[in-house]
């Protein structure tokens, strides 16, 4: 992908994962394991950089960031530094808490575009059906003043809006080519149906990423999602740590 004179890229295939792909309701696939670079990674984008060689010289393809995360930036040296084509990759992100409309989504997106240095994601998600007002990551990324101004996300009707206005933002970015395929994250059940139901959406969700381990699971989610044909994805189990 990138020019790099350390040929990252360079994997050794027999002692390389072989990853399986599953198939997204697009008929697209996504690699069914993945680097995640959040929780421990969370503004440790230097430290991300470093790894993603070694990532992928293990056979791991898949990269999954997201805004809040602050590891775009050095996802994105580290990922200009294999020698290999982009389409060999599948990269995702998350938008931010603070983005609820049109604009706003595609306005993050570019911006990730450019921190990853890349022309296209494989994946966005909406990162969660309402902001994390108090989240402990949000109050070192905005100020006091600009959480305030955020949705209230105790208010059914206004994030049901806030949810339609982000998607339709994630679908603008598919019209645009920059994006493949749109899904949520932290989405229940509740979240998902409403989505669907707006007579305006033109792109069904293709996954919905949440966390699912032995000891968290989420059944009701699992299936309502398997019965509309959407990919309900655990977090990367390479995610150092554990959530969305």
């Amino acid at each position: 992908m990138g020019t790099s004179n350390t040929k990252l890229g360079a994997s050794n295939t027999k002692m390389a994962l072989q990853v399986q792909n599953l198939t997204l309701n697009t008929g697209r696939e996504i690699p069914a394991i993945g680097f995640g670079t959040g929780t421990s990674f969370f503004g440790r984008g230097e430290d991300v950089g470093a790894l993603v060689g070694h990532a992928f010289q293990a056979g791991i393809t898949s990269f999954d960031t997201a805004v809040v995360y602050g590891t775009e930036g050095g996802l994105g040296s580290g990922l200009s530094g294999l020698s290999c084509p982009r389409s060999s990759l599948y990269i995702t992100t998350k938008t931010p808490d603070w983005a609820w409309t049109k604009e706003e989504i595609v306005e993050e997106v570019e911006k990730s575009l450019k921190l990853l240095q890349v022309t296209y994601l494989d994946l966005v998600l909406l990162h969660t059906p309402a902001p994390r007002k108090g989240a402990a990551f949000l109050k070192k990324i905005l100020t006091d003043e600009q959480i305030d101004r955020l949705p209230d996300p105790m208010d059914a009707k206004v994030m049901e809006a806030k949810r339609l206005s982000a998607w339709q933002g994630l679908e603008e970015c598919v019209e645009k080519g920059l994006v493949r395929d749109i899904g949520v994250s932290n989405f229940t059940v509740h979240h998902l149906q409403q989505l669907l139901a707006q007579p305006d959406i033109k792109i069904r969700p293709s996954v919905n990423q949440v966390e699912l381990n032995p000891y968290q699971t989420d059944p009701e989610t699992y299936n309502f999602c398997k019965k509309r044909e959407f990919s309900c994805r655990p977090l990367d189990l390479l995610v150092m740590g554990g959530r969305c």
